[in-house]
């Protein structure tokens, strides 16, 4: 039995006039595609202020694979109010109103989060450093731990992130006290080979370590 159906070529008669909008995402600590990011654009369309999201992904379908721009229909709105992308690795970036009907290239910010090392780049601020460590000393193997230090108390949320920007674990929810914490983040060592992004957020500040797991 095939399990390809007869190919499909969809033609587009909508009337022409219609506003839009377009973005490129080029990953720097996250993929380099952006694939996974989450992009939000508001724009007011007949008089009605509405969030559109979009998701740059991979693809969908069988046989099939999404364009990884971000195309947006914007209606009768010549312009939009606001402009955000949530990255994989947990950074956010957010624009203010400009013209629609144009093409937008984004490069991921890395100043505002951690590098790999767990240390701020020049210029970021944030409540705590991130690192990680795995049982063992065994680099890439054994149960995985964050280890988080903090110069005053926060409410923590740490997540880990695949490399198609898909959570690979529930979020860990903590209350940490001033100091160094260990945290445990995959006890059972569980985790296939591959790319992973720990991410911590506080409040309003974020910090990102880059993890890779061996098999």
């Amino acid at each position: 039995a095939r399990s390809e159906g007869p190919s499909v070529l969809w033609r587009n008669d909508t009337a022409p006039g219609a506003h839009w909008l377009e973005i490129a995402l080029t990953g720097m600590l996250s993929n380099r595609s952006g694939i996974g990011a989450r992009v939000r654009v508001l724009a007011t369309l007949g008089g009605q202020p509405r969030w559109q999201l979009r998701v740059i992904q991979a693809g969908t379908g069988y046989g099939g694979h999404d364009a990884l721009e971000a195309h947006v229909g914007l209606a009768d709105a010549g312009s939009y109010d606001s402009l955000v992308v949530e990255w994989p690795s947990g950074v956010r970036t957010a624009f203010g109103a400009d013209a629609a009907d144009r093409r937008i290239e984004l490069v991921e910010d890395a100043a505002t989060a951690t590098i790999d090392d767990g240390r701020p780049a020049p210029g970021a601020s944030a409540p705590a450093a991130l690192t990680l460590a795995a049982a063992g000393g065994i680099p890439g193997r054994g149960p995985l731990r964050a280890i988080i230090e903090t110069p005053r108390a926060i409410e923590a949320v740490i997540e880990l992130i695949d490399a198609q920007g898909r959570r690979a674990a529930d979020p860990i929810r903590r209350s940490l006290a001033a100091g160094r914490h260990e945290v445990p983040v995959d006890p059972a060592d569980s985790l296939r080979a591959g790319v992973y992004w720990l991410r911590l957020a506080a409040g309003t500040e974020t910090r990102v370590a880059r993890l890779t797991r061996l098999r």
